[in-house]
Formats: C-alpha cells, sequence, structure tokens
C-alpha cells in the first residue's frame, strides 16, 4: 500500500504550524549542515514546505515526536529528510524533485521505501541505504543538477 504525503506546513511560520519537536536546536543544527553541504541559504529550507511522517519500520509510535521530517528546499527543489532515530534528528538523506511522494509499506534496511514522482511523471524509487535514503535503479543514474548534491549522493543501480 502506499500513503501519499502532502506538503503543506511552512518551517518558517512556527506558531501552531510548527511543533517543539519540529524546530528542535537538533533539527535546526542539521538544516544548517544540510545549508553547508549544498551550498544552500538557510532560509532556502526555513521557507519552504515541510511535512512529519513515520517511515520507520513498524507502526507509527503514539508520540508525534518521534515522527520523521520531510523539508523541500525552495532553492533547488531537493527534498531533504531528517530521520528521528532513538528520538534523535539524524540527516536521512534527499529525494530529488519531486511532483508527488508516496510512501511504501515495503521496507529496505529498516525504512520504508519512497517513491517519488516528477513533473513528467517520471517515478524514482528510494531505499534506505546505510541509515539514509538514495535513488535505487537505472534512475539513480540520472544526472543530479546541484554538484554539492552529486558529490553526497550514494548510487545503487540494482534494486
Amino acid at each position: 500500500m502506499a500513503n501519499s504525503i502532502k506538503f503543506l506546513r511552512t518551517f518558517a511560520e512556527w506558531g501552531d504550524q510548527v511543533r517543539p519537536f519540529e524546530r528542535s536546536d537538533d533539527v535546526l543544527r542539521i538544516l544548517q549542515d544540510l545549508t553547508n553541504d549544498f551550498g544552500q541559504t538557510f532560509g532556502a529550507y526555513v521557507g519552504g514546505k515541510f511535512t512529519s511522517v513515520w517511515l520507520h519500520e513498524g507502526d507509527a509510535p503514539g508520540s508525534k515526536e518521534d515522527l520523521d521530517l520531510i523539508f523541500v528546499n525552495q532553492s533547488d527543489g531537493f527534498l531533504d529528510i531528517v530521520l528521528r532515530r532513538e528520538g534523535v534528528p539524524a540527516d536521512g538523506g534527499f529525494l530529488s524533485p519531486s511532483a508527488s511522494v508516496q510512501v511504501l509499506d515495503e521496507i529496505v534496511d529498516g525504512l520504508r521505501v519512497i517513491v517519488g514522482t516528477d513533473e513528467a511523471g517520471n517515478k524514482t524509487r528510494y531505499e534506505a541505504i546505510g541509515g539514509q535514503y538514495n535513488a535505487v535503479g537505472p534512475a539513480a543514474t540520472l544526472a543530479v543538477t546541484n554538484p554539492a548534491r552529486a558529490r553526497k549522493r550514494r548510487v545503487r543501480t540494482s534494486a
């Protein structure tokens, strides 16, 4: 089964839009690291949309504080993932720009498989490799437009 996720909240709006665990110092540090890694501005993350979703194996926990976060970067359109491991946020990799995103029930390396569909209808499958999401299959070899992201991408070309 696939669950479509929507990016309806803007991180910069704080207030009721962003819950305290979503804007913790640990999450903000990861976003700052991403700005340094990919040559983006911090505003590209905080001004963009985001969502919280359960990406780990098993049923979602009762506490929303254990949910993972996915941010849409305003500058390059990539989707950056912040995973929670035992309550501690960590860089979970990234997805190429996608018009729609679905989270599958299928599990690889303890995390749910994600499928992104671009504006042209092309689908890309993302699996956890070493605790970070990466493209899998023929689409994994496509060039990434941001050279800094291309250097950080791990590629596995066979499913």
